[in-house]
């Protein structure tokens, strides 16, 4: 199955995140240092969420980035693919 991958950036919270599927949140782990990944009833990825993101990318690339990414995503399908429920991924 393809879809486009949707980022968002909120610039007040300096948070990206990275939408998987449009599947319901079941709830939310903390897998790194201000890094969260959502998962659905079955312990899938739904999306992650990264905090302080300008910290660990740079102000300049975000901004570089978002109308370079609006163009590419709009035509550029990605697969995700997972065969393991999340809870038994080592971080």
């Amino acid at each position: 199955m393809k879809k486009n991958l949707k980022i968002t950036y909120d610039k007040e919270a300096d948070a990206m995140y990275i939408y998987l599927n449009e599947r319901k949140i079941k709830h939310t782990r903390e897998i790194a240092n201000l890094v969260f990944v959502d998962v659905d009833i079955r312990n899938k990825p739904v999306g992650v969420e990264i905090l302080n993101v300008s910290r660990r990318i740079g102000k300049e690339i975000l901004r570089q980035a978002k109308p370079v990414y609006k163009k590419m995503m709009s035509s550029i399908p990605i697969e995700i693919l997972s065969s393991k429920p999340l809870k038994t991924i080592v971080v």
